[in-house]
């Protein structure tokens, strides 16, 4: 099995047991100066590159990498089983197929649920990040040498990759949300870019949900990165209705209720070796009806009536 990718940052992991896990074996006739792999840790002297394991890879050149192994088949199904820890876990595709988030089985304390109903009960979050184009994007598919972070406030979480009947109702369940999406990104595209995301729906309420609300992913493939997020200082340390404590104060995403009531969020951001201008843009659903602004240095703008904004430093 093999992938092309281009010069730049990459998540990747084997599709396949390797036979040889040695990370070199992936770029057969490849020069080493031309390509680095870390592990999540940070990690880049004499990688083995393990089944189900997630990697940064950094490309001088482009490459085309290789695997040779034992591929998942349904005579060894259990070997694409992926097992989570507590906190976030960058793992990587163990079929050699797409596959939707809406189709994984998830076992806790000896039992399976669906995704739905897992994300639902707080055992991990929903959103599922990868890496693309130079930022972090919420993704519902799982690609053969993609790589994957997840989250999970518990231990002894594993993902089961068996088809379910569900998916296309899971997938319609959230499109009633109304979501405003704020991005903001270097304007020379050197730096990674970063996103937050407001999302109402009649079926939120006001308070941390883990899962509704979605931590912010604080570790950066790019060394040149813009860190976008919404503080919640008021958030940290509560427990939810699943009994799931908050252990940040800082969200990519949060969910709130249709209701009348007036919100105000605090949007920040950190950022890594950026020079020059940083471009902030913007969407809103068609059917937000209500006033939405941004207060930057004490200037109120009205979203509706723009859709970018251009600053000579980070906001």
């Amino acid at each position: 099995q093999s992938i092309e990718l281009g010069v730049g940052w990459h998540i990747i992991g084997a599709p396949l047991d390797l036979y040889d896990p040695f990370s070199e074996n992936l770029f057969p006739g490849g020069n080493p100066n031309d390509w680095t792999i870390f592990t999540s840790e940070g990690d880049f002297n004499d990688i083995d590159v393990h089944f189900s394991q997630g990697y940064y890879l950094a490309l001088q050149s482009p490459q085309e990498l290789f695997a040779s192994g034992i591929p998942v088949t349904s005579a060894n199904i259990e070997d694409s089983y992926i097992s989570l820890s507590k906190g976030w876990n960058l793992i990587s595709h163990t079929l050699m197929s797409e596959y939707s988030k809406y189709d994984i089985l998830v076992n806790f304390q000896g039992n399976d649920y669906s995704w739905h109903d897992a994300a639902g009960y707080g055992y991990l979050c929903s959103y599922i990040y990868e890496w693309d184009q130079n930022k972090y994007e919420s993704t519902t598919t799982l690609s053969p040498w993609g790589g994957y972070w997840f989250h999970t406030p518990n231990d002894g979480v594993q993902l089961k990759l068996s088809p379910q009947i569900e998916s296309e109702t899971r997938e319609k369940s959230t499109m009633d949300n109304q979501k405003i999406v704020l991005r903001i990104e270097d304007d020379l595209g050197v730096a990674s870019s970063d996103e937050v995301m407001i999302v109402s729906s009649d079926l939120y309420s006001n308070e941390f949900k883990y899962g509704k609300d979605a931590y912010n992913l604080e570790t950066f493939v790019n060394p040149q990165y813009i860190d976008m997020y919404i503080e919640k200082d008021d958030w940290m340390g509560d427990q939810d209705i699943n009994g799931v404590i908050a252990e940040t104060s800082h969200f990519s995403t949060i969910g709130h209720s249709n209701d009348e009531l007036t919100k105000i969020y605090h949007i920040k951001t950190n950022y890594s070796d950026v020079n020059g201008l940083v471009n902030l843009t913007w969407e809103l659903d068609s059917d937000i009806d209500h006033d939405v602004s941004i207060i930057i240095n004490n200037i109120k703008i009205k979203l509706a009536n723009f859709c970018s904004l251009l600053k000579n430093q980070c906001i």
